[in-house]
């Protein structure tokens, strides 16, 4: 059932934004090492208006949002979607 809703994009569908994807990440602030191998993840996320789940800092200075674990249990924790247990 799982692999049902796993769809194989095209490359011809996101490599039109590569170039400015590889731009975004060789300048992404976080990352400070310009490196461009997750272009074509960015180039996808624009594709489909998608955010990101990784834990991989160049794509945290993007512009583009990127989710973490922690990031996202903060972010639904602060909008009282979930609870946190403590300790």
């Amino acid at each position: 059932m799982l692999l049902d809703g796993i769809q194989i994009i095209d490359k011809d569908v996101y490599s039109p934004l590569m170039d400015g994807a590889a731009w975004a990440l060789r300048h992404a602030v976080p990352s400070k090492n310009g490196s461009e191998r997750d272009a074509h993840l960015l180039a996808c996320a624009w594709a489909f208006d998608a955010d990101i789940w990784s834990h991989d800092r160049d794509l945290a200075g993007s512009g583009w949002a990127s989710w973490s674990t922690a990031n996202l249990r903060n972010a639904l924790e602060a909008e009282g979607a979930i609870e946190v247990p403590q300790g």
